[in-house]
Parts: structure tokens; C-alpha cells; sequence
């Protein structure tokens, strides 16, 4: 799973059960993105994520903010 956050190897090329166990760090960054204030913050915050991790990082902010704001 290291790995896959690191960015060394693809999410989608990881085992099943390896891409079941990245889910939760790549939701608690999310959601680490989301509670910074500022949109420059979040941007910064994204970019730093290794490259091959990013979209599905990125994918779980936009999921949780769509959900955020139809509370």
C-alpha cells in the first residue's frame, strides 16, 4: 500500500485488496484537503500528492464536497 501512496505504483495496477486498504488514507486526505480555508491552500495541498495517486485523491474531494453541500 506504500507504495501506491507514494506514488511508486499505479492505484489500478495494485491488488484488489491493496486498492481496499489505500481507500481510507486517500479519504483522510480529502478530507485533509477540504478543511483548509483557503482555495490556493487546497490547489498547493493537491499538487504536492504524487502524480499517480493524485486523481483518485482528487476524485474523493469532489465526491465529499458534492455530499457536503447537499447537507
Amino acid at each position: 500500500m506504500e507504495k501506491v501512496l507514494l506514488g511508486q505504483i499505479s492505484f489500478e495496477s495494485a491488488p484488489a485488496a491493496i486498492q481496499s486498504w489505500a481507500r481510507l488514507p486517500i479519504y483522510e486526505g480529502a478530507c485533509a484537503i477540504l478543511k483548509l480555508e483557503k482555495r490556493e491552500d487546497r490547489q498547493k495541498a493537491l499538487q504536492s500528492i504524487p502524480e499517480l495517486i493524485r486523481p483518485h485523491v482528487e476524485k474523493e474531494v469532489w465526491r465529499i464536497w458534492r455530499l457536503r453541500n447537499e447537507i
